[in-house]
């Protein structure tokens, strides 16, 4: 042991046949129980203060609604590409709207106040997302750029620039590890660095 919280899990839910907690127990000893349908999802979670939130699927195996302690119910709704769309909660309020490219990478999200968020993605002939940048409901853009270890060996931002093209316009860059990929420092816009040094487990350890 190192010297972490740890949590628990007991015992299985009856009939699942696949493993699936029947219950799970914080380190402080709070815990959640589940409750599976004949497909193995979670239908019902009950925590120890008798609170539960039911889950409901739709055809494709989707969470449709999902039921707070008040009786509140949130409803799901997806595309033909099982992406979501619509997040509408208990008061009739759709406060997430999903766009998508036809790589099934959100490019716009319209909130609930009618604000909108844009997204852009900029690919290497790889097809590897070198950069993205991400304009908020006032206009103000933010680009990260990418390494080119592609989206499974690392996925590394190198810079992050704030308020693109604005007077207030911020830079903060990064450096990895070329070996571990492990975060090795970090550059401000102040030009002020803060480096890492990690144990023999990768943690940082000051």
């Amino acid at each position: 042991m190192d010297g972490r919280p740890v949590w628990e899990y007991g015992g299985f839910y009856p009939g699942c046949g696949y493993g699936q907690p029947a219950e799970a127990t914080s380190p402080n000893g709070r815990w959640i129980s589940f409750t599976y349908d004949s497909s193995n999802r979670i239908t019902k979670a009950t925590d120890n203060g008798g609170r539960q939130y039911q889950y409901a699927y739709d055809a494709g195996g989707r969470v449709a609604t999902a039921t707070d302690p008040m009786n509140g119910v949130t409803q799901y709704t997806y595309d033909y590409n099982n992406q979501m769309l619509t997040i509408t909660d208990a008061r009739g309020v759709t406060y997430i709207n999903n766009q998508y490219d036809p790589n099934g990478r959100v490019i716009q999200q319209t909130l609930a106040d009618g604000g909108i968020w844009r997204l852009a993605y900029t690919q290497d002939i790889n097809g590897n997302i070198v950069q993205t940048d991400t304009s908020n409901p006032r206009g103000f853009v933010e680009r990260v750029t990418f390494d080119t270890n592609g989206y499974f060996s690392g996925d590394q931002v190198t810079s992050a620039i704030r308020a693109l093209g604005r007077p207030e316009q911020q830079t903060t860059s990064y450096q990895f590890d070329p070996v571990s990929g492990l975060l090795q420092s970090t550059t401000d816009p102040r030009n002020r660095v803060t480096t890492y040094t990690r144990d023999t487990r990768g943690n940082v350890a000051r």
